[in-house]
């Protein structure tokens, strides 16, 4: 039976790791958001159902275990083989040691606020990534250490990955971090219907043709595309602004995931800034 694991299959690794573009990770991350809700794809754009996969994964093994204490340094985590994790306590006094189960995820508990949903989406995303993505590589002791390394250099307050872009990735820790992060993005906003929201904000006719799917080359409809909207929303930061809105609402995303996913799709000047207020800047 076609399932998840055959859309979300990369056949070349280093030591488990894919090798895998963020050009693949969009055509992958589209193909499961159609297999989930194939009719957002018809006209209708909407948000991911993010809870259907996690419904999907637990019939394949995995569990949605239980949360991180609220003041622990991580939004969430991925475990492969299970057992005992120690964390911060959440008076911020104390370790205590967790016993997780394997193929578990968790996710911290100050993201079960409702003001704070859709950054929730985002990190659940995220770690779905890892399950789906980096299994190969979990399984190994070895590979393990060598991200236990990098997580402490980030938890230690180290700027190694404050800066995700591929130029800057070093270990495999990092990129683990950039595919898992890249999946959780590329999933919650499939490129097709980002295009189709951003076509209806910048009142140009775009249309996600009904069973059209992505290819390796970028098609040449979307690229003619690309420019009539870069041409408005590169000079019109108000109208970027609003677009950004419009994403965040539809896609059930923060500001920032929109931010960064626009920019991403070349839809923002790489130049552009996202204010603290939710405006976009040149």
């Amino acid at each position: 039976m076609y399932g998840i694991h055959d859309i979300i299959q990369f056949q070349e690794q280093n030591n488990g790791l894919p090798m895998v573009s963020r050009r693949e990770l969009d055509i992958a991350c589209e193909d499961l958001a159609r297999f989930l809700q194939e009719e957002h794809f018809h006209g209708n754009p909407d948000a991911t159902n993010i809870t259907l996969l996690m419904q999907i994964l637990r019939e394949e093994g995995w569990s949605y275990f239980g949360r991180y204490p609220a003041q622990s340094n991580l939004l969430g985590g991925c475990f492969e083989k299970g057992g005992q994790f120690t964390v911060l306590s959440e008076d911020r006094r104390k370790y205590e040691k967790l016993q997780i189960p394997a193929h578990s995820i968790l996710i911290n508990k100050n993201l079960y606020q409702r003001e704070k949903q859709f950054q929730f989406r985002f990190v659940l995303a995220h770690e779905i990534g890892h399950a789906l993505m980096h299994e190969d590589f979990s399984s190994s002791s070895e590979n393990m250490k060598e991200y236990a390394s990098g997580l402490q250099i980030r938890m230690d307050g180290d700027e190694v990955f404050t800066n995700r872009q591929e130029g800057r990735l070093r270990s495999a820790y990092d990129w683990m971090e950039w595919q898992a992060n890249t999946f959780a993005s590329c999933l919650l906003m499939p490129r097709r219907l980002v295009m189709e929201v951003t076509s209806l904000v910048c009142e140009l006719e775009f249309e996600c043709k009904e069973g059209a799917k992505q290819t390796d080359q970028e098609p040449k409809e979307e690229a003619v595309f690309l420019t009539a909207f870069q041409d408005k929303l590169f000079t019109d930061h108000q109208l970027a602004s609003e677009l950004l809105v419009t994403i965040k609402d539809v896609f059930r995303v923060s500001e920032s995931a929109a931010f960064y996913r626009l920019r991403s799709l070349n839809l923002l000047p790489e130049e552009s800034q996202l204010l603290p207020s939710g405006i976009v800047v040149y």
